[in-house]
């Protein structure tokens, strides 16, 4: 063998690692699909860096009908507020799809202090060690977490990670074009599409694990199985899609809002925030159960921390660093949280920000959840499971690029 085409140790390691990381990136669910660079405000003392999904604290003005949010207020405002109180300057570096999570979490030099992630690369990120333990005298709000209802299965305790968005899968429909509610997955993946096609435009959402075990709902399978072969029947009930879905879609709320998709497989985050500006616009959640997804807060290891574990030494159970516990608890305020949701309609998972939340949020599509109480988690899906699921989306989404 030419020795110049065997990898290196470090490069065997790095590859491992992105193989490894692959699957949970997978679950992604992104709040938006531009690029923000490292984008500093003003600040005198330390510097806190923070990756968050694209779009999360953009400064937009979304438009509301309630008096519990400023007419100028943006989540921008939320985040000078924290600066101005704590003197940390805050630098946001924003990923806009799950391979440019992955980049970003592979690079060398990657010194992020706090993140926002899915629920799979949590998990795959405490299990390497990336994640700083969370302290709770430092984070005395981490006991408004609803934790019987949101907590993640591979960190019960809330010692890493800081459940923190949640939204349930369901059916995204237009009345305009959709003519009876629907009541159960059977709506969406059984329908008369040779009545229905020509004045359909559907699309699917873009995440492999929730869309596949959304289709095992239907199926009658369990949404945690473990049995390829049931998943792999998942993506190619999918696939036979691909003649009436037209598109795959990370950003759902967009086009349901233009009118442009009429009928989708969706976030209840994504429905409701499309709802505000297209009232055509309908959420419905089957009666089978659906799929659970929250978005976390965790504090990252730095550099060093993960060199040390790359090299098969233990950095140690340092707590998270200052700034970042301070950030995560700033971000843990009721009244923070309820300012976030009113502005931009997910779901959170601390229940006494509730009061300060808009009564047409927390009585509409994002607060729905299973009436039956089977919203399956799907934290507690083990690795092998996930490069299964990773393998068969590859496949379903080979079909519709």
């Amino acid at each position: 063998m030419n020795p110049q085409s065997t990898p290196s140790l470090a490069a065997r390691h790095l590859w491992t690692r992105r193989a490894w990381l692959a699957a949970s990136v997978a679950g992604l669910v992104t709040a938006g699909c531009s690029r923000r660079g490292a984008a500093i405000l003003p600040g005198t003392g330390e510097t806190l860096r923070i990756l968050l999904p694209a779009g999360f604290f953009a400064d937009l003005q979304h438009a509301n009908a309630s008096n519990l949010v400023r007419d100028d207020d943006t989540p921008m405002h939320v985040l000078t507020e924290f600066e101005n109180k704590s003197d940390i300057k805050t630098d946001i570096t924003s990923f806009s799809s799950n391979e440019d999570l992955l980049r970003l979490l592979l690079a060398d030099d990657a010194d992020y202090d706090v993140a926002m992630l899915p629920a799979f690369a949590a998990k795959r990120l405490q299990a390497m060690g990336w994640l700083a333990p969370l302290s709770r005298a430092e984070i005395p709000n981490l006991k408004g977490v609803d934790t019987k209802k949101f907590r993640l299965a591979f960190d019960p305790d809330l010692t890493v990670t800081v459940p923190y968005f949640w939204s349930v899968m369901g059916i995204a429909y237009n009345l305009d074009h959709v003519d009876s509610l629907p009541m159960s997955w059977g709506d969406f993946f059984a329908r008369n599409w040779k009545r229905d096609f020509s004045k359909l435009n559907v699309a699917l959402f873009d995440n492999g694990p929730v869309t596949l075990a959304t289709a095992l709902i239907y199926m009658g399978k369990s949404p945690e199985t473990a049995n390829a072969q049931e998943i792999e029947a998942a993506g190619k009930l999918i696939g036979e899609l691909r003649g009436h879905a037209g598109s795959l879609e990370l950003r759902m709320w967009q086009k349901l809002a233009a009118g442009s998709v009429h009928l989708a497989l969706a976030l209840s985050g994504d429905v409701a925030r499309a709802m505000r500006t297209n009232h055509r616009v309908r959420f419905a959640l089957p009666r089978e159960g659906s799929i659970l997804a929250i978005s976390s807060l965790v504090a990252l290891r730095s550099p060093a921390e993960r060199r040390a574990l790359a090299a098969g030494t233990k950095p140690g159970e340092v707590l998270a660093r200052g700034k970042a516990a301070k950030f995560i608890d700033y971000m843990l305020q009721p009244e923070v949280v309820a300012r976030l949701t009113n502005l931009s309609n997910f779901a959170t998972t601390v229940p006494a920000a509730r009061t300060a939340i808009a009564r047409s949020i927390t009585h509409g599509a994002a607060y729905f959840s299973s009436a039956t109480g089977l919203d399956s988690h799907l934290d507690r899906i083990d690795e092998a499971t996930l490069s299964v699921y990773n393998r068969v989306w590859r496949d379903v989404r080979s079909q519709w690029d």
